[in-house]
């Protein structure tokens, strides 16, 4: 058993302890945490092992609290913990330390989670490079000369590097998935109100999403098994129950029709990317799904729906915090929150009538297939740049984002899946469906998981 993912099988089955799984986190974050920087602050390893111990206990006591029950995750740092400092990725917060969990910490621990840290994020999640100006770079686990994607581009490193089993991130436009694509693991932004936003910062009201990010889609399940749900303190979560997915997740999925955009993906996509996905399309076919062609309507109406969206919302999420604490954000930062603010109301307003006009095409569209199918990124992890702070930053930063907007403009569940290596490095298969099929596509994402096969764990490059 070399890796996490292994060990956390191991002790599923009995065969490992939760302290050999911790040392084996832990071993992996002193040996190239120093180079991913995927952490902004980690746990106190005295505190962290006496977790241990007491989990263990429970199991040799015959109690297992489920299948989280001593593994050990990562928190994106725009979700508060007790007593644990939350910044935001951001000088603003630096000195936060707030006196409740997030409701998703919270249900976690109760899950027998072992939180090992806060990751890295791009300052208040708000970008996809998770070039961190308080904080650091962080970097891809596959090549350190690259970026981890952003905004949960912390998380992503640290699961695909294998520091931690799985990390909840969040995705307003792309945020857990595109890191997942990039560094190699699973990440299932959920439909809208299926997981409590209380206690975690926000970006936009409307399109802010949070979820796991994990090694394996088991992992990824387990998780949402154990967040997912009502909470009264959220009142855009969903009032319906969820019932842990977990233990039928081998059942058959019942889904019969995928649709591509065939256009959208020759016209963007790297070669690479291309090949791979043409490769996921086989799996999916011998699966028993067919596929049929798709043409959304133009591209330009969905990105410019979701920036300005984008920059309205969060400029009033920090009209607050941005008067008391505007002096210590960055200028990248500061500039876009000063554009949101500019924003005329009518463009507000046309934005969400494209916004209306995108969620038709796809009631209409789930009249005649059962979910999308597109890469999730059509270009494998950019190489590092400099920060550039004269310009205000997008939330979707440029066409690399089209596959993945169609999930948080109709909030609808999305889910990557790595489906290969493109030129060495990591790429990932997007399946987006309606919240009738929620259920059926995280099952299909598991099958279609198998037939892929699993990443190996990254040898960095670069590092």
């Amino acid at each position: 058993m070399t890796t996490l993912r292994d060990l956390a099988a191991a002790l599923r089955g009995g065969r490992a302890s939760v302290t050999e799984v911790l040392d084996h986190a832990l071993a992996r974050i002193d040996a190239i945490e120093p180079t991913l920087n995927s952490f902004i602050t980690l746990a106190d390893r005295d505190d962290l092992r006496a977790q241990a111990q007491a989990l263990q206990s429970e199991l040799d006591a015959g109690r297992r609290r489920g299948p989280m029950h001593g593994l050990p995750i990562g928190l994106k740092d725009i979700i508060q913990t007790r007593g644990v400092r939350t910044t935001g990725g951001s000088a603003a917060l630096e000195d936060w330390i707030p006196d409740e969990d997030a409701t998703v910490v919270a249900r976690l621990r109760d899950a027998g989670a072992i939180v090992l840290g806060k990751n890295n994020t791009h300052e208040f999640a708000i970008g996809v490079t998770t070039n961190n100006e308080r904080f650091g770079q962080c970097r891809n686990p596959w090549d350190t000369s690259r970026i981890p994607g952003g905004s949960s581009g912390g998380s992503g490193a640290a699961v695909g590097g294998g520091l931690c089993i799985g990390s909840i991130g969040s995705d307003t436009g792309s945020s857990i998935r595109r890191p997942s694509a990039f560094c190699g693991a699973v990440g299932i932004k959920p439909r809208f109100g299926r997981v409590s936003r209380h206690g975690v910062l926000m970006v936009t009201w409307s399109m802010d999403h949070v979820g796991p990010i994990a090694a394996t889609m088991i992992d990824a399940v387990a998780m949402l098994d154990a967040i997912a749900g009502p909470d009264p303190r959220d009142a855009d979560c969903r009032d319906d129950a969820w019932t842990p997915l977990l233990p039928s997740l081998r059942e058959p999925h019942g889904l019969r029709v995928a649709g591509v955009p065939h256009r959208w993906v020759a016209d963007l996509c790297e070669p690479a990317i291309g090949a791979r996905f043409e490769d996921a399309c086989r799996h999916v076919r011998d699966a028993g799904v067919e596929i049929v062609d798709i043409d959304p309507p133009h591209r330009d109406d969905m990105l410019g729906g979701l920036r300005l969206i984008s920059l309205v919302e969060t400029a009033i999420a920090h009209e607050s915090r941005f008067a008391a604490h505007g002096d210590r954000y960055s200028e990248e930062l500061r500039s876009l929150v000063q554009l949101g603010n500019y924003v005329p109301a009518v463009h507000y307003v046309k934005a969400q009538q494209l916004r209306a006009r995108m969620r038709d095409w796809l009631r209409r569209i789930f009249d005649r297939i059962d979910f999308i199918l597109t890469p999730t990124m059509p270009i494998v992890a950019p190489p590092l740049a400099p920060r550039v702070a004269s310009t205000a930053p997008s939330v979707v930063a440029d066409q690399s984002g089209l596959f993945t907007s169609f999930a948080p403009l109709g909030g609808l569940q999305s889910i990557s899946l790595p489906m290969g290596l493109a030129d060495g490095l990591p790429c990932g298969v997007l399946l987006t469906g309606p919240g009738r099929h929620e259920r059926a596509l995280l099952r299909f994402a598991a099958a279609l998981e198998d037939r892929i096969g699993l990443l190996p764990e990254p040898i960095a490059r670069n590092g």
